[in-house]
């Protein structure tokens, strides 16, 4: 084919100006076109997540828990890129309802602290950290948070109300171990330690009298504290626990043993006071619980209990005393 020439022999010029940039941006869109299907096809690498190649990131060490408490815990793990930080977890193993994250920063060195958590419970938990190369997830780790100070209690005094004294007795100890300054873990060890099972009454008193210097309105350790000096023959040191009591609470029941109760410490009252021999004033606890005894001092008529009649008058006051004790 012939190139085009003018009538007057010349040959025409077919590349103007504008065909010429009609061509130079056919060529651009066509290089265009051939690079976003090489991409599309996978040529950028990384399946066309990473074009540039990206590392990817990993985990290099075993996440840690630390600073864990009844609410809190923190969790800490190292990549060898930097990259995102995020936990997983949850309250069953492959189930993670809640996620702490930070897409912010990026760092080599991860640490998520943990909030809110409940008491005492398991958790299952994953870390997970993405850089430009991708995204690594951990295997599932575990952590179980501590009991709070008033679950520790609660649990302690079931046990002690079920007389698992020694279960009993080594929650309050984990409890006063948590809380230097708790009064309910000294009173709790304790009703532990004059509990017939163990028995150690000089013991109890001590944890008693510990209690009563955290928090001295306490009726639970001066009726304790009372029902101890009772028992070591401290009747003088009993009357003024005892009193106390009733100063604080005249209708004091104790909670844990329902055989502990105002009653009970007025009972206590008027044999402190006869071992004394302050017989006037244990009659006056005796006619508060059983206002129909008819006992007087200087009637031998009416010096009987239960039909059995006394030779004196303190020994039938005594023998009030008794039976009221075995009517618990």
């Amino acid at each position: 084919m012939q190139p085009a020439s003018r009538k007057d022999g010349k040959r025409m010029n077919t590349s103007s100006p504008v065909t010429g940039s009609i061509a130079t941006g056919g060529r651009i869109l066509l290089a265009a076109l051939v690079g976003a299907l090489l991409w599309s096809a996978g040529c950028g690498g990384d399946n066309g997540t990473n074009p540039v190649n990206y590392p990817k990131p990993r985990i290099v060490d075993i996440p840690q828990v630390s600073e864990l408490s009844a609410s809190q815990a923190t969790i800490s793990w190292t990549t060898d890129v930097d990259a995102t930080s995020a936990v997983l977890f949850g309250t069953q193993s492959g189930s993670y309802t809640r996620k702490d994250s930070s897409n912010a920063l990026k760092s080599t060195a991860h640490k998520r602290t943990l909030t809110s958590l409940q008491s005492n419970t398991l958790y299952y938990y994953i870390v997970r950290s993405r850089s430009e190369g991708g995204a690594v997830a951990s295997e599932e780790g575990t952590f179980q948070t501590i009991m709070a100070p008033a679950d520790m209690a609660a649990a302690a005094w079931e046990f002690f109300r079920q007389e698992k004294i020694g279960q009993a007795v080594a929650m309050f100890e984990a409890l006063r171990q948590d809380q230097a300054q708790s009064f309910e873990a000294f009173t709790g060890l304790g009703w532990c330690y004059a509990h017939p099972l163990v028995d150690s009454l000089e013991k109890a008193a001590g944890y008693f009298s510990g209690s009563l210097i955290l928090q001295a309105i306490n009726a639970d350790a001066c009726a304790g504290r009372g029902f101890v000096r009772l028992a070591l023959n401290q009747y003088t040191q009993a009357i003024a626990d005892f009193e106390k009591v009733l100063t604080i609470n005249p209708s004091y029941n104790f909670a844990y043993n329902p055989r502990v109760n105002a009653a009970s410490v007025r009972l206590g009252l008027a044999e402190a006071h006869f071992y004394l021999q302050n017989f006037s004033a244990a009659q006056g606890q005796i006619d508060r619980l059983a206002s129909g005894n008819g006992l007087q001092p200087g009637q031998p008529s009416t010096w009987s209990v239960g039909g059995k009649s006394y030779g004196s008058y303190p020994e039938a006051l005594l023998a009030w005393i008794e039976k009221l004790k075995a009517q618990g």
